[in-house]
């Protein structure tokens, strides 16, 4: 049984072309690390409307929240506003999307929720959790990790939809 093609915009009936450009931006942000653009490939994984069924939806889980997370973590240490990541966050972490999450992945949603209140209220707080815990937590690691996370789905994907078919009008250029 073949898995679920996704789809993002997009004719029916085309053979991806416009899915794979897209995807392939996305990797090209995610492969570079250029953390600054990760909200493009957000908006990429989010078009996705159905994710190929060898994808676990932990693992989407885990790829769609660490990317959001990346997002914003990056907005504090670029010293954004308060209100530019409360938008972010009412963007990303809408009021009450964790009670549809199972448990653990709710629980680590309301954290970061709090965490980022947190560090948006006191200047000092975010500015010492930026240098000494954020590194960690949310550096490098979590960005090899959710690049490890897009490689896997857009194999999966890849192999879900139908070969690339040649334009009707493409010829040699005079």
């Amino acid at each position: 049984m073949a898995d679920t093609v996704p789809a993002a915009s997009g004719s029916d009936g085309d053979d991806g072309a416009e899915l794979r450009c897209a995807l392939a931006a996305a990797w090209h942000v995610m492969r570079a690390r250029r953390v600054r653009e990760f909200h493009h490939v957000v908006d990429v994984v989010d078009s996705l409307r159905d994710v190929p069924r060898s994808f676990k939806a932990r693992t989407w889980t885990r790829l769609r929240m660490g990317l959001r997370a990346a997002v914003v973590m990056q907005m504090l240490r670029d010293g954004q506003s308060g209100d530019v990541i409360s938008d972010a966050m009412r963007r990303y972490f809408p009021p009450g999307s964790s009670q549809k999450e199972q448990p653990d992945v709710a629980e680590a949603q309301e954290h970061f929720v709090r965490l980022v209140s947190e560090l948006v209220q006191n200047p000092r707080k975010r500015k010492w959790y930026l240098q000494r815990w954020a590194p960690h937590t949310y550096g490098r690691k979590l960005v090899t990790n959710l690049k490890s996370l897009l490689f896997e789905l857009l194999l999966r994907i890849d192999s879900a939809l139908p070969p690339p078919r040649p334009r009707q009008d493409a010829g040699p250029d005079p």
